[in-house]
């Protein structure tokens, strides 16, 4: 948290750089968008763990991308995605359990810049929508036969290798600040801070089962980005 403070001081603080801008070589640009962000798993993991699976470490780093354009001289307007995976495994008595999150967003942008000589500084946010998967499979390592496949699935079959997936979907929110340092005419790098929302409250198993008494598993946190950007 006193990081996300001190970015945020540094970046109010150049909010008070006087408009010095030269006219823009662009009118808009695109770039990748590396994210980390620092989510909880302190509520699945309380599953995970009774599963026999190693907890999800805090953290989840994404890669995504997006551009915006131009829309008046200190508003821009944009997309912006990303995804993100995490898997932890836990193997005994030749049993491997394993638990897998999935997590994506995508949403629309819009900014207020503050320009300066050799970048700019803008105060923005996204909205959007998200989607998040958990994946459960319980897998013997040992060889299986195709026939012993599909008599698993029989009425009187009993299973060695078996899994289930639970889906949910989450509007996403990204209030953020971001700070763009030009580079060269074309090439500038890019920076940003800010919180990103993405609770689940709804879930499904394999999308389309109702689950009962499902929990409210919120996967937001702060976020920071750093990147190179095409265009100005």
């Amino acid at each position: 948290m006193s990081k996300f403070v001190l970015w945020t001081i540094i970046f109010l603080l150049l909010l008070s750089i006087p408009d010095s801008s030269q006219a823009r070589d662009f009118f808009g640009g695109i770039g990748p968008i590396p994210m980390w962000l620092d989510v909880d798993f302190g509520d699945l993991n309380e599953d995970v763990e009774s599963i026999g699976v190693s907890p999800f470490e805090d953290g989840l780093f994404f890669v995504g991308g997006g551009g915006y354009l131009y829309v008046s001289q200190n508003v821009r307007v944009g997309l912006m995605g990303a995804g993100s995976s995490k898997k932890e495994t836990g193997t005994q008595d030749g049993i491997t359990r394993e638990a897998e999150v999935d997590l994506g967003f995508m949403g629309g942008t819009a900014e207020y810049v503050f320009s300066f000589e050799k970048g700019d500084v803008a105060v923005g946010t996204l909205l959007g929508w998200g989607n998040a998967e958990i994946r459960l499979r319980y897998v013997s390592k040992k060889p299986i036969s195709w026939d012993q496949i599909w008599e698993d699935y029989q009425p009187q079959g009993e299973a060695e290798n078996f899994g289930t997936t639970f889906k949910g979907r989450f509007i996403a929110y990204q209030p953020f600040l971001r700070l763009k340092y030009k580079l060269t005419g074309w090439l500038s790098l890019q920076g940003s801070v800010g919180y990103l929302g993405a609770e689940v409250g709804q879930w499904k198993q394999w999308g389309d089962i109702d689950i009962e008494n499902e929990p409210s598993l919120d996967f937001g946190g702060l976020f920071i980005t750093l990147g190179p950007h095409l265009g100005f």
